[in-house]
């Protein structure tokens, strides 16, 4: 009996947290599938940037809705990087490095449209 009412109640408390954390979270964070890709996208980034550098990466993730009307579809999330340290300005000279970067996100991140370094 009270191994039946535990299973009960343990799967009650299952479904309502399912169902909890679909209106609980964000459209974007619901929209994406697998989050993980852009996670680990944005690590890279931030690793490559900051290594073998005196540099340090502040990620700021916006929703550029409004600032970037012509965002692709259903891509209006602007990732900005921000450096700063001594060999920023280094990064800063290497459209090369700094397209890889952007690329690597822009690909891996399904509501990027845009990434500013």
């Amino acid at each position: 009996m009270h191994k039946r009412l535990i299973n009960t109640l343990a799967m009650m408390i299952a479904a309502g947290s399912l169902s909890l954390s679909a209106f609980t979270l964000p459209p974007q964070a619901r929209s994406q599938e697998t989050p993980q890709p852009c996670e680990i996208a944005l690590l890279n980034a931030e690793n490559r940037i900051e290594q073998g550098r005196d540099i340090i990466v502040e990620i700021d993730i916006r929703d550029g809705s409004e600032r970037y009307p012509d965002h692709p579809d259903g891509r209006p999330t602007i990732i900005l990087l921000g450096l700063d340290g001594n060999a920023a300005d280094s990064v800063m000279v290497s459209p090369v490095f700094q397209k890889a970067i952007a690329s690597e996100i822009i690909n891996s991140c399904n509501s990027v449209g845009a990434v500013t370094l």
